[in-house]
């Protein structure tokens, strides 16, 4: 076989050298395959392979030295399926040329210094073990995985980051946005460059990226954001990009599953909008006759496709205009005759257009099942206003009674006269719903101001009248506009918003209350410096509605209970606060840059570890006041397991600080600025004993926290202060 003896990918000599290729061999039509995407994502892969570089990242003398003196931070797969896996340690070290040379594996392969520096790799790469939490003393605990970091890694978290709004907003604002930074487009030009940069079959690129098995434009058509993939096949396709990194749509790529391009999942779905989309793009680019050669892994084309849908939908009882409509759309193309689409009513219609509308839940009474009350709201657009005169009309106000839980249902919240006006009638609403037990507004959208205005007012309300019923709140509406930061609009929610933690936070230690939601992608409602906040509304509440949880009878209960007997340490629910520095904090995209992983860490971590564990000891302290309303016949294990909970989180929180031989985070100060008030003794007793051996090591030289106060003196500082 004859192998090209220049590089594809920018090192030269290398691919010849090691007998690699990354030319594929052209493949009939315009279709693209998710199988043929390359390994190559990291240098070491590069000269080694994708299966020796596995091997390499396994070998037992490089684990051993990242055991020992890598970065450990707590992590979890939180997206892993079944959402069973336990909390586990990640140790993470910049390792360099010698010590992959040092490895079996690569001293066989016979690749030299100078070749592996011309793989850009000078300045090292990440080494990532993944281990067990020691649960025995004496016994070591297992390896679960080791790899190396590579470009793959880092693009995913990046789009994951960056297009996390997508989810639910149909806005290509986000997806400029997201091109209009810096970083992000050097992210992706480094990506393509790992690949093949000449065949255009084998670019390393986001159109062929698949996330969670689908790819952006997969997940756009999923979604039905019309807008968005107007503006990726206009912009950004394989056939319009101004440069091929910036190739973020392939309508032909196939998943490597089924086989599904975008055009199929149109077809699937029965939207008949977003395939004429795709269509148009591909007659103005003189693709249809690839749209024409197309089949689903069935061996079916459109049309097939679509009528195997119709012929189901009949079977099943189903509404098949949708799918007589998607039909005709490309019919036309392929010989089909069209076929007829008949006039439903909007009662035969099934209610298949979400409407606005307010659902009122009345609670569950003993004996009894709650009732749900739909009124609509014509129309869809109110302003807060007329939103408050319509809960305080008669009819409406005789159903809000105590504990009815309230739905607002896509509907859009218009700005009123003035801010003023605006303030007072969010007042008056929020005011009319103190005696509901959930608050929650659903695919809604509203300003940034109005949206500030809403949470000023909820946080006004529950300060003002403490015995509110209110247990869950979800006000903030998806915003219409987005503004760039720095913004002053962005300022003003985050201040909104730390206000109403304090409040909420303070009703939780006295009543039921246990969450406070925020819309999908608030990240963006934030300034950089008040991210932390989203961490906190996510896990300030989670111990109050974890309680709720355990002592309700049902399959996750149960499932939890048992997994936290089975391994109480690794299954800890509030070791989600340690794991969100690893989940969040660390900024994937710097980190190859930083040889410290602490370097890498936004730099609001400190305030969100001290507030966080400020929170879970207030909550703790208030136990008395607050676990009776949950669990009304206590049997006092709730509150042990409780303390046991904040006690390992906080610990865990400890065990990634900087020790003598190996790097880490300095969590120390922050733990000891939230403990400094707290009996931790009694409190958090394991805690406690890991803090008199931190003091005690202090003693000795080159220690990382020498020439610190012992926790003793930390607090009596802070006392004073």
């Amino acid at each position: 076989q004859h192998f090209r003896s220049e590089s594809t990918c920018g090192v030269p000599g290398v691919w010849c050298a090691l007998g690699v290729s990354l030319c594929v061999p052209a493949m009939a039509g315009n279709e693209s395959v998710a199988s043929r995407t390359s390994y190559l994502t990291n240098a070491i892969e590069g000269l080694l392979g994708h299966a020796k570089a596995r091997e390499v990242a396994s070998d037992q003398r490089l684990v051993d030295e990242t055991l020992r003196v890598g970065c450990k931070m707590v992590t979890h797969e939180s997206q892993a399926k079944g959402h069973d896996k336990p909390f586990r340690w990640m140790f993470m070290r910049r390792i360099s040329w010698s010590d992959v040379a040092s490895t079996e594996v690569a001293l066989n392969a016979s690749v030299g210094e100078q070749e592996f520096a011309a793989a850009q790799m000078s300045d090292g790469i990440w080494h990532t073990v993944i281990r067990d939490f020691r649960c025995e003393v004496g016994y070591p605990a297992p390896v679960v995985t080791c790899y190396f970091d590579s470009a793959f890694e880092l693009v995913t978290s990046a789009v994951r980051e960056k297009f996390d709004l997508l989810d639910c907003e149909d806005d290509p604002r986000l997806i400029e946005t997201a091109l209009q930074d810096e970083d992000f487009r050097t992210l992706l030009k480094d990506f393509f460059d790992t690949g093949d940069t000449r065949n255009p079959r084998s670019f390393k690129t986001l159109a062929t990226l698949p996330l969670g098995g689908q790819t952006l434009l997969h997940v756009c058509c999923e979604g039905s954001l019309y807008q968005c993939v107007v503006c990726l096949l206009e912009k950004y396709s394989v056939l319009t990009a101004e440069a091929p990194w910036l190739q973020l749509a392939d309508p032909f790529w196939k998943d490597s599953k089924w086989e599904n391009t975008a055009f199929t999942i149109a077809a699937y779905k029965g939207d008949s909008r977003m395939l004429r989309i795709l269509l148009d793009w591909a007659g103005q680019h003189k693709q249809l006759h690839s749209v024409k050669q197309m089949k689903d892994k069935k061996g079916k084309d459109l049309p097939d496709i679509i009528d195997e849908r119709i012929s189901r939908s009949k079977e099943r009882a189903q509404k098949n205009n949708d799918w007589l409509r998607t039909f005709n759309v490309v019919a036309e193309l392929f010989d089909r005759p069209k076929k007829h689409v008949p006039v439903l009513s909007q009662e035969e219609a099934g209610g298949t257009v979400m409407e606005s509308k307010v659902i009122l839940s009345q609670p569950r009474r003993e004996g009894a099942t709650g009732e749900n009350q739909a009124i609509s709201l014509p129309g869809g657009e109110l302003t807060v206003q007329a939103l408050a005169e319509f809960f305080g009309s008669p009819e409406v106000r005789a159903s809000l009674n105590s504990g009815v839980s309230v739905l607002l249902l896509k509907v859009k919240l218009l700005d009123g006269e003035s801010a003023d006006l605006d303030d007072e009638a969010a007042m008056d609403l929020l005011g009319l719903l103190t005696m509901c037990s959930r608050i929650s507004f659903k695919d809604c959208t509203a300003s940034p101001q109005l949206s500030t205005c809403l949470v000023r007012a909820a946080t006004a309300t529950a300060r003002a009248n403490p015995t509110t019923h209110w247990s869950s709140l979800g006000i903030v509406p998806r915003w219409t506009d987005i503004p760039l930061p720095p913004s002053p609009v962005l300022d003003d929610f985050a201040t909104a918003l730390t206000d109403a933690l304090s409040v909420f936070v303070e009703k939780s230690c006295r009543s039921d209350f246990c969450r406070f939601d925020l819309p999908t992608g608030c990240k963006a409602y934030l300034p950089a410096e008040s991210q932390h906040l989203l961490g906190l509304c996510s896990l300030a509440f989670v111990m109050t509605s974890l309680t709720f949880s355990l002592a309700s009878s049902g399959f996750r209960a149960e499932g939890l209970n048992s997994k936290l007997q089975a391994n109480f340490k690794s299954h800890n629910p509030l070791l989600s606060g340690p794991a969100y520095l690893e989940r969040v904090f660390l900024h994937n995209i710097q980190l190859r840059n930083h040889a410290s992983v602490a370097d890498g860490l936004y730099p609001n971590w400190k305030s969100y570890v001290q507030r966080i564990i400020e929170i879970w000891l207030k909550q703790l302290l208030a136990l008395s006041d607050w676990l009776p309303n949950l669990v009304p016949k206590s049997s006092g294990s709730e509150a042990s397991r409780l303390k046991q909970m904040v006690d390992g989180a906080v610990l865990h929180f400890l065990k990634m600080r900087p020790r003598r031989n190996r790097p880490g985070i300095d969590v120390v100060p922050p733990v000891l600025l939230a403990l400094s008030d707290a009996d931790i003794q009694t409190l958090l007793p394991k805690t406690h004993k890991y803090l008199q051996q931190i003091s005690g090591a202090r003693a000795q030289p080159n220690h990382p926290l020498q020439g610190q106060p012992p926790p003793q003196q930390k607090q009596q500082q802070q006392q004073q202060q």
